[in-house]
């Protein structure tokens, strides 16, 4: 095996294995989306049903429409920070920029290689700019309990 054959093959290989790490990151992003919105949403229906005919002023039900906002606006942040398409570049490229007979082919091929790293440094960035921002939305989402109490203190300030 000639060196250029194990680099596009190692290369190959890391691109695909960051491939996967950032689908992982995906899907976990939309499994914690689907808990948000579930709460979210647990949360608005809770607050309908108790403010139907009672009083809108209660300090529990101000508190559980402030934890929906909290959640539904952690949820817009796993949305536009964690599932947006951000640009990308496949592992190879077009038949028409390789099909080059004026160049010998191992120039074409070490060209493809600088193609391919740089396809999997932008595959790095993207997968870890997600993941960083997930985690912090997730630390972001154990705050709720606190969130929630503290709304439900204040609005037992407010409402008084």
């Amino acid at each position: 095996m000639k060196l250029i054959d194990y680099a596009e093959s190692q290369g190959k290989t890391n691109f695909e294995w960051h491939s996967r790490v950032n689908e992982t990151t995906r899907q976990e992003a939309n499994i914690t989306l689907g808990f948000l919105l579930t709460g979210g949403a647990a949360s608005i229906a809770w607050a309908i049903s108790n403010l139907a005919g009672a009083d809108p002023s209660r300090p529990l039900d101000a508190a559980v429409i402030a934890l929906a906002v909290w959640l539904f606006g952690i949820a817009m942040g796993v949305v536009f920070l964690c599932l947006n398409f951000a640009p990308s570049m496949p592992p190879a490229n077009h038949p028409s920029n390789v099909y080059l007979p004026e160049f010998n082919t191992e120039s074409i091929r070490r060209v493809q290689l600088d193609y391919l790293e740089n396809a999997i440094i932008l595959s790095i960035a993207k997968g870890q700019r997600r993941a960083k921002f997930l985690y912090r939305l997730r630390l972001l989402t154990c705050l709720s309990p606190a969130v929630f109490l503290v709304a439900w203190r204040l609005s037992l300030l407010w409402l008084r």
